[in-house]
């Protein structure tokens, strides 16, 4: 059951500010003034867990500090990406100078949500998606909380739920339940139609059909396609030989983790997002590989999308405790880790 409680007073949370406090122990929350008035709201991102406190509070709305997800602090609705889940909201008030907040600690809400628990299906419009991934999982998300009341069916070419993809590189062992953007119950609750393992090959714009891989035909009034891509291979002799992976799902993920063990030599080829951070997952295992070696055609890491400046600026902040070594050479240069 709910109840009160005096969390600090008024002038402690300066205008235009978030602060987190605690209530009963480890439960925290996150206050936000703005013009006079008071919010409260989980103190989290739903996104990576970044602490929102540390984020920007402008207009009504707060913007996480990592990667710029933006929720609602009235609502806690998520209003802008990455990320598809809301934060928990909680009444508040101000008495005699006291900011009072109402919460059940005993209870405690989950630090995010879905902005709609349940849909019934009212109308006979079916909306087909073409991919499982979270372009698509957002499309059938949207469209519910839009209020489209029609059929949804989206078709998934792998045979997992929608999942945070870019997870992948930066904890390799982690399952596809684990990072699956919404549970099952959830896609039941919307009544959204998940067809996992279902290819979709073509889609007949004209007679408003989809097929499948295996000739099944399904007629649609609306199809949204987000197929998705493919990693490039290596376009060398040898490259389907064993011990050498591309990133895509989570089965590749953990192959390389489990390859990757101590006494290994394990050598990523590309430098940006993708292959720095799967540099610096394997070398945080315990055991870690015996040596870790990032290839890039680069003159340094990241170049093309931050720039030289930025990587030098990174490795200087971070040599003492990193250990990282380059060396460059014609072909670019080579990154020796752990880092």
């Amino acid at each position: 059951m709910a109840t009160d409680h005096d969390v600090c007073a008024f002038g402690d949370v300066p205008e235009g500010t978030l602060k987190e406090f605690d209530v009963e122990g480890d439960n925290k929350i996150l206050l936000a003034k703005e013009k006079g008035a008071v919010f409260c709201v989980s103190h989290k991102c739903t996104h990576y867990g970044a602490p929102l406190k540390g984020g920007v509070l402008s207009n009504g709305r707060v913007r996480c500090p990592w990667h710029g997800a933006c929720f609602n602090v009235k609502s806690g609705d998520i209003e802008d990406y990455p990320g598809v889940d809301s934060l928990s909201t909680f009444p508040v008030r101000v008495e005699n100078d006291r900011v009072i907040v109402s919460l059940d600690a005993s209870n405690f809400p989950p630090a995010k949500r879905a902005r709609v628990a349940s849909c019934a299906v009212t109308s006979k419009e079916h909306v087909v998606i073409v991919g499982g991934g979270p372009a698509g999982a957002t499309c059938a998300d949207v469209l519910r909380q839009q209020g489209f009341s029609g059929r949804i069916t989206m078709y998934c070419k792998e045979s997992v739920l929608p999942y945070d993809r870019p997870k992948l590189s930066k904890a390799m062992s982690v399952t596809a339940a684990g990072i699956a953007l919404h549970t099952e119950e959830y896609y039941t609750n919307l009544n959204i139609t998940v067809r996992l393992g279902t290819e979709v090959t073509a889609v007949l714009a004209a007679e408003k059909v989809v097929v499948t891989a295996t000739g099944e035909r399904e007629a649609y009034d609306k199809v949204f396609v987000a197929p998705g891509g493919a990693p490039r291979k290596l376009p060398v002799e040898g490259v389907d030989l064993a011990n050498i992976f591309c990133l895509r799902n989570p089965a590749e993920a953990n192959a390389i983790n489990e390859k990757a063990t101590e006494g290994a030599n394990v050598v990523v080829v590309g430098s940006s997002f993708v292959g720095m951070e799967v540099a610096a997952c394997l070398a945080m295992k315990t055991p870690a590989p015996k040596s870790i070696t990032v290839v890039g055609m680069e003159k340094v890491p990241f170049e093309r999308v931050l720039g030289e400046k930025v990587f030098i600026y990174g490795k200087a902040t971070h040599h003492t405790t990193t250990m990282c070594n380059t060396n460059q050479n014609h072909h670019g240069y080579t990154l020796h880790c752990p880092f």
